[in-house]
């Protein structure tokens, strides 16, 4: 098993590095994605969720590498496996991302199950795939609030209403068996997670230029931390002589909606999300397309919903794109975030500790690279 942890991230390499067409059967497709960058922030405290970028230059901070076969025996039938080095993975151990078999019995009506990616926001499909958004990362006061849970075993559905020449809706049901998350970590601790209960469901709309969508999902999960960090026995003096792990129950209620606009050269995008007893997150871009160069900015904020919830934050970004092939960008971005008063904003400092700096200049230089074969 551990030699196969290796050849599988051989794979994912030599597939990162492939640069011409491979001659496959018409019932196979093989497509893969890499990215890399260079990230500093000039303050110490560690930022963004599994990146954890701190004062000194990181160069394995957005190291992601993925591979994805694509199988169709028949015009109904499809099964699809995905197997990435996230961030947060060693390149030894690799995760299987998904890996379910999708079947359609009607026109327009498509079922899958297995290991899915939750439907939860606009770029959900692709969080891994760097080269399929414009941005170095995807802004955090939206995906940094599901602590890393981007995927599910379960079941969904899709059906699709042409509505008009020009518009069509599709709903998405989803709901999840009982499943088990480990080493997952939050806030640089690793927990386990024990997902009880998750269903959910999804509303699409697009039309030729613009698209917006709508998602409502209830969970009910435990996460445990992997190592014993609570103290619950003492000596004589109050000095804990024996610790036990910490398990949190959590009941949740989401939304999430968004919109993308695009006229002439522009593009809006606009996201936000927020959860039973937690605080709203959101933010907006403004993209110009020039030729092979997309510049942005990218403003973010999260409320301090309820009084002693710590995740009220700003912040800004400042970016280009650059195409330097259709299936190659490099990306460069200054980020500026500050968490009000003793917020945790998007930092991600183990719980207990507290920073001496709540705000961070984050500079990254990107390079993102996908194929199909």
């Amino acid at each position: 098993m551990y030699c196969l942890k290796y050849i599988s991230t051989a794979l994912l390499l030599l597939s990162s590095l492939a640069v011409k067409a491979v001659e496959l059967p018409d019932w196979l497709a093989i497509s893969g994605f890499a990215s890399v960058a260079a990230a500093k922030s000039d303050n110490d405290t560690p930022y963004y969720y599994t990146r954890n970028i701190t004062d000194d230059w990181c160069f394995d901070c957005d190291t992601i590498v993925g591979l994805q076969a694509d199988i169709f025996p028949t015009d109904w039938l499809h099964a699809s496996a995905q197997l990435v080095k996230r961030p947060s993975d060693n390149f030894s151990d690799p995760d299987l991302e998904w890996a379910y078999i999708s079947v359609e019995p009607i026109a327009d009506l498509k079922i899958r199950a297995g290991r899915l990616r939750s439907p939860t926001f606009m770029y959900s499909q692709v969080v891994f795939v760097n080269q399929a958004y414009p941005w170095v990362r995807l802004p955090a006061e939206v995906y940094d609030t599901t602590g890393g849970f981007t995927r599910y075993d379960g079941i969904d559905g899709y059906y699709t209403w042409v509505l008009n020449d020009s518009l069509l809706l599709q709903l998405q049901p989803y709901a999840a068996f009982k499943t088990s998350i480990d080493d997952n970590e939050i806030n640089n601790t690793y927990y386990d997670v024990d997902l009880k209960e998750l269903y959910g469901l999804r509303l699409d709309l697009e039309s030729d230029v613009w698209s917006v969508y709508l998602n409502y999902f209830e969970a009910r999960l435990d996460i445990t931390t992997v190592e014993d960090i609570i103290p619950v026995e003492f000596n004589d003096f109050g000095v804990p002589i024996k610790f036990g792990k910490l398990s949190v129950p959590i009941d949740s209620k989401t939304w999430s909606y968004g919109l993308k606009y695009e006229w002439q050269d522009f593009t809006v995008i606009f996201e936000g999300t927020t959860s039973k007893d937690a605080p709203w997150g959101g933010y907006v871009s403004l993209l110009y397309h020039y030729h092979d160069w997309t510049p942005y900015i990218v403003y973010g904020k999260r409320t301090g919903g309820e009084e002693g919830n710590k995740d009220k934050s700003d912040s800004f970004s400042l970016g280009a794109r650059y195409d330097i092939l259709p299936n190659l960008a490099a990306v460069a971005e200054w980020h500026y975030t500050k968490a009000k008063g003793d917020s945790r904003g998007s930092f991600t400092y183990p719980t207990g500790q507290e920073p001496d700096d709540r705000s961070a200049n984050i500079f990254t230089l990107g390079l993102n690279y996908s194929f199909n074969l």
